[in-house]
């Protein structure tokens, strides 16, 4: 229930190379939506 930590995975995705770092800091249930993002 935090959609701050959703935007935060956007705003990630769109650098690509920072996605890996905040999916490492992030938790699990973050790096599951970064997936499914970068899929796109």
């Amino acid at each position: 229930g935090c959609p701050d930590g959703t935007r935060i995975v956007v705003e990630v995705a769109d650098v690509r190379g920072r996605q890996v770092r905040l999916a490492v800091t992030a938790p699990p249930e973050v790096a599951v939506t970064r997936r499914e993002t970068s899929g796109r």
